[in-house]
C-alpha cells in the first residue's frame, strides 16, 4: 500500500475543510432555532396548523381551514397525532367567530390538551427545522458544484443566520417549506433547460405540485413550468433546421405530462374529493373566480378538488381584501402599502446582508456572463422578481417580511457569486468582515430573532414603531413574561395579549387589560399598543380588541419587556 503524499494529504484536508465548516454552521443553526424553539410560545399561524393538521389525520376531511394547503400542516402535527393527541373538538361557534373557527377549534385543542401541548408543539416545530435544514444543505451542495466549497460555504451561511430564516425556522408553518421546495424546483428547471428530458419534468412537476399541496404561492412557478418545455425544444434545435411540426408534438408531449402530473398527484392527495365540482356550485369569495364562476366557464367542471379551490380561493380573498388594516413606518392603511415589502425586507435584514445583495446585483450586471449563464441568470432572477412584484402590487395582505422567504436563498446565490467574482486578498477579507458584522447583528438578540430590527431603524427595541404582526409580534413572548413575572414577585397581571395561545397553560395568572388600567402591574402586546384591532380568543367569553383601544398606554413609559414584543407597566 502506496502512502499519500504529504503535499497531497494537505490539499485533500483543505479541500475538506469547507464541508467541515458547513457541518459546524449546520449544527450552530439547529442548536439555535432549537433553543429559540424552547423559549417561544405558540404562534399566531402554529396555532391553528397543528389543531388542524391533526384534526385532517383524524378525519380525512381537508374542507376545514383550507385556505392553507394540508400536505405540511399534516406532516408537522404527525408526532401529536401519533402521541394520542385528543380528538378536535368542533362546537357551536360564537357569532363573533366568523372567518375565526380554525383559531376556535385550535382553542378548544390547547385546552383539551394542556398538559401534552407544549410536546405536541415543539414535535411540529422539529419538523420544521429538519426542513430548514435540509433546505441549507441543498442549497450547499448547489453552491458547491457552481461555484466551489468557499463560495458555497459563505453564501449558505447568510442564509443559515438570517435573522428572518432563523426566525422561522422553528415555527411550525409553512414558510420554510414553501422556500425549500420553490429553491429546489427552480434547480430541477435549470438543470431541465440545460439537458432536457422527460424525466427531469417530470421530477419538476411532481415536486410542483408537492410545494402547491404546501403553500398556495407555488402557483407563481406554474408559468415558469409551461413555458420552459417551449425553451428547451427551441435550444434543443438551435442552429439547425427547426420542424416546426415535431416542435409542437414535443411540446404538447411536455404540457400534457406537466399537467397530468398536477392533476394526478393533487386529486389523489385529496381523494378525489369533490373534483369535477363547477365553480358556480362554490361558495367563492374572491374577486377573480367569483367573477368566473358566473361567467359561462362556472357551468363547467373543474379538475380539481372541491377543498383545493375553496381552499385557493379564500387565500386569494384574504390578498383581495385583507381583514385587517396594514402598519408601516407609524402609519395605517385599509388599502395596503405598495412599498411594504421591500421596506419591511430592509429593515428586517443586516445592513451587512442588504449591502452584500446590492453589490451581487451590481456584479451581476457587470459580469453576468461569467457567473451565469443568460437562461440560469433569468430563472434564478425570477422567483425575486415576481414575488416582490405580486406582493407590492396584487396583494393588500400587509403582515409580514416571511413572505419574502422564498427569495431568501436566490439572494444567498448571488451573494456567493459575489464571493467567486471578489477573488483578490483584499475583497475577500472586505467581504468576511462583513459576514462578521452580519453575524454580531443577528446573534446578539438571541433567541428572539422574530422581533429583529437592523440598526438602522434602531435594532429590536425599536422595531415595533416601524412594523408589527409577524414582522415583531407574533404571540411568541408568553414564556418571557412568565420569567419577568416571576424575576419580579409578580403574583397577577393585566393583561392585553395579541396571540392565541392560552397564558394559564405557560403559568401566568392574569385578568384581562380593560382601559383604564387599573393600579398594579399591566402587560401589552405592540401590535394592540400601536392600535392593531384582533379578536383575543384567549378570554372566556373571546372579546374583540378595537382599533387604538389602548391608546392611552403609548403615553406611558414602560417598566420593562417580555422579549420584544410585550410591554409591561406599573400603574400607580
Amino acid at each position: 500500500m502506496t502512502d499519500m503524499p504529504a503535499t497531497d494529504s494537505r490539499a485533500a484536508g483543505k479541500s475538506r475543510l469547507p464541508d467541515l465548516l458547513f457541518a459546524a454552521l449546520l449544527a450552530v443553526f439547529v442548536m439555535l432555532s432549537l433553543n429559540s424553539s424552547r423559549q417561544e410560545s405558540v404562534t399566531i399561524d402554529e396555532f391553528r396548523h397543528l389543531a388542524t393538521g391533526v384534526h385532517y389525520w383524524q378525519s380525512g376531511d381537508y374542507s376545514f381551514d383550507s385556505a392553507t394547503p394540508p400536505l405540511w400542516k399534516m406532516a408537522m402535527a404527525l408526532p401529536a397525532y401519533l402521541a394520542g393527541a385528543k380528538t378536535v373538538q368542533f362546537h357551536q361557534f360564537p357569532e363573533s367567530a366568523a372567518g375565526w373557527e380554525p383559531w376556535f377549534v385550535a382553542t378548544d385543542f390547547m385546552r383539551d390538551n394542556a398538559s401534552a401541548y407544549n410536546g405536541y408543539l415543539q414535535s411540529a416545530r422539529l419538523v420544521n427545522i429538519l426542513a430548514a435544514s435540509l433546505c441549507l444543505v441543498v442549497l450547499y451542495r448547489r453552491l458547491r458544484k457552481r461555484f466551489g466549497p468557499g463560495a458555497a460555504l459563505f453564501g449558505s451561511s447568510f442564509l443559515a443566520l438570517s435573522p428572518t430564516f432563523l426566525a422561522h425556522s422553528h415555527y411550525a408553518t409553512t414558510d420554510i417549506i414553501a422556500t425549500l421546495t420553490l429553491m429546489t424546483l427552480v434547480f430541477l428547471l435549470i438543470d431541465y433547460l440545460e439537458n432536457p428530458g422527460l424525466g427531469r419534468l417530470v421530477w419538476a412537476s411532481l415536486l410542483f405540485a408537492i410545494s402547491l399541496l404546501c403553500k398556495f404561492s407555488a402557483l407563481l412557478l406554474l408559468p415558469l413550468l409551461l413555458l420552459l418545455p417551449m425553451l428547451a425544444a427551441l435550444k434543443q434545435t438551435e442552429g439547425a433546421q427547426r420542424r416546426w411540426p415535431d416542435i409542437m408534438l414535443h411540446l404538447s408531449k411536455s404540457l400534457l405530462l406537466v399537467m397530468m402530473t398536477l392533476l394526478l398527484t393533487v386529486n389523489v392527495f385529496y381523494g378525489f374529493q369533490g373534483t369535477g365540482t363547477t365553480l358556480s356550485q362554490l361558495h367563492l369569495e374572491s374577486k377573480s373566480l367569483s367573477k368566473l364562476g358566473q361567467s359561462v366557464a362556472g357551468v363547467l367542471p373543474v379538475p380539481f378538488p372541491k377543498a383545493f379551490v375553496e381552499g385557493f380561493d379564500k387565500q386569494k380573498a384574504d390578498s383581495d381584501f385583507s381583514e385587517f388594516p396594514a402598519y408601516f413606518l407609524g402609519n395605517w392603511s385599509i388599502e395596503g402599502f405598495r412599498s411594504y415589502y421591500l421596506g419591511a425586507f430592509c429593515m428586517k435584514e443586516s445592513v451587512p446582508f442588504l449591502l452584500l445583495v446590492a453589490a451581487a446585483l451590481v456584479v451581476i450586471v457587470l459580469q453576468k456572463r461569467r457567473l451565469f449563464s443568460r437562461h440560469e441568470l433569468l430563472l434564478l432572477l425570477y422567483v425575486p422578481l415576481i414575488l416582490f412584484l405580486v406582493l407590492s402590487c396584487f396583494n393588500r395582505l400587509n403582515v409580514g417580511v416571511r413572505y419574502l422567504l422564498p427569495i431568501y436563498p436566490f439572494l444567498c446565490i448571488f451573494i456567493a457569486g459575489l464571493f467567486q467574482a471578489g477573488r483578490g486578498y483584499g475583497a475577500r477579507l472586505a467581504l468576511l468582515l462583513l459576514f462578521m458584522l452580519h453575524s454580531v447583528s443577528v446573534l446578539r438578540i438571541t433567541p428572539h430573532y422574530t422581533s429583529y430590527f437592523n440598526e438602522l431603524f434602531g435594532g429590536a427595541a425599536h422595531g415595533y414603531r416601524y412594523l408589527i404582526d409577524s414582522n415583531t409580534d407574533w404571540g411568541q413572548d408568553l414564556p418571557s413574561l412568565k420569567k419577568y413575572m416571576s424575576k419580579n414577585g409578580i403574583e397577577k397581571i393585566q393583561l392585553a395579549y395579541f396571540g392565541h395561545g392560552l397564558p394559564e397553560v405557560y403559568g401566568i395568572n392574569y385578568e384581562s387589560l380593560s382601559m383604564p388600567a387599573k393600579p398594579g402591574y399591566t402587560a401589552i402586546s405592540v401590535s394592540l399598543l400601536q392600535g392593531h384591532p384582533y379578536l383575543l380568543t384567549y378570554l372566556d367569553p373571546p372579546r374583540i380588541a378595537e382599533a387604538d383601544q389602548f391608546r392611552a398606554m403609548r403615553n406611558l413609559q414602560p417598566v420593562g419587556r417580555a422579549g420584544y414584543s410585550i410591554m409591561i407597566y406599573r400603574i400607580d
